[in-house]
């Protein structure tokens, strides 16, 4: 396009070019000077008015030409250039449909495919912790540009392949390790937890809460902690049973829990474990239940489910990917 508009200025140019006589007369191609001069003799009048019209004819030509070979000499901005895919892989401890902890994280995922542009994702569920490190290291032989490895039980295994790939991010969720390419996240839900001990205080009539425990560490023990809090800051008499399961993910055991803290004279059960078992079993049995990591797992049973301290993964999974594609990411303990 610029080729040929500056062809059209350089016809212009010559084409324009000789109209003006030397003589102060205005020459046409198709007259000869000599009837020209006698035109201009007989009448002045007529001179002078040709002469105006030839000026202003002049001008506009002039200021046209002008225009035009302003635009000959911008070219168009060249177009900007496409982001490259990011690929993005999650490594998840339980099914996505147990509609708890994995549940949220894939919930998440799903956001991130909805908000970021030149993305693609894929994940791997009810990965075991003795498989972990070597799904992890499958994952960072495919080339994934970062890893989400969403349990704390994960965070050895992370740790041991992250200095393989150097060229690969790695984030473990709810965990604490940090290196040159490796980042940890994880929220305050201790603190909706509060919340939610608050209401199971208010509710509770035999002064006694349940809570169904995964595995012993710290981030479990923080959570038990803030449902005791704050169910005493409303009711000082509430006493707390505590039963242990092992495992992320083990139904059976999940419901044998419920029953024997029921059994005990529990009213308010709390679940810290990745599905809705002990809230259903809790229904069953007929007494109340507070669920946890799904924002819908009191769907399971909403005529005794109180509430549910839930997790939105989404925002944070797209600060993190965003950060790796304009390269400002950084190994922090995000919290």
């Amino acid at each position: 396009m610029l080729r040929g508009t500056s062809s059209m200025c350089l016809y212009l140019a010559c084409r324009f070019s000789s109209v003006y006589d030397t003589e102060g007369g205005w020459s046409d191609r198709n007259q000869t000077d000599s009837s020209l001069s006698q035109e201009n003799a007989t009448n002045s009048q007529e001179r002078e008015e040709y002469m105006t019209r030839k000026v202003a004819l002049l001008t506009a030509v002039v200021m046209g030409l002008g225009l035009l070979m302003s635009a000959c000499g911008t070219p168009a901005p060249p177009p900007p250039p496409e982001e490259e895919t990011i690929r993005a892989a999650f490594v998840y401890v339980g099914p996505v449909g147990d509609h708890g902890w994995t549940f949220a994280h894939d919930q998440g995922r799903q956001y991130l495919e909805a908000n970021v542009d030149n993305l693609e994702t894929t994940y791997l569920e009810s990965v075991s912790d003795v498989d972990a490190e070597a799904r992890i290291r499958d994952l960072a032989e495919e080339g994934y540009d970062i890893i989400f490895t969403t349990s704390a039980s994960f965070r050895d295994a992370t740790a041991a392949v992250a200095p393989e790939y150097p060229d690969i991010i790695f984030e473990n969720c709810s965990g604490f390790l940090t290196s040159e390419n490796m980042g940890s996240y994880f929220g305050r839900m201790y603190q909706a937890k509060y919340l939610a001990g608050i209401v199971a205080g208010m509710t509770t009539e035999t002064d006694k809460i349940g809570y169904v425990a995964p595995i012993q560490i710290p981030e479990i023990i923080r959570l038990i902690n803030g449902v005791t809090l704050g169910a005493r800051s409303v009711n000082p008499d509430v006493q707390m049973e505590v039963v242990w399961i092992g495992n992320w993910f083990d139904p059976p055991a999940e419901t044998a829990a419920v029953q024997s803290m029921v059994d005990a004279g529990v009213d308010v059960i709390f679940t810290g474990t990745d599905t809705t078992v002990p809230v259903v079993t809790a229904d069953e049995l007929g007494v109340w239940s507070v669920g946890y990591d799904s924002c819908e797992s009191c769907d399971a049973a909403p005529d005794k489910c109180l509430t549910t301290p839930c997790w939105n993964w989404g925002p944070i999974y797209v600060d993190l990917v965003e950060a790796v594609r304009d390269g400002t990411w950084e190994p922090d303990t995000i919290y």
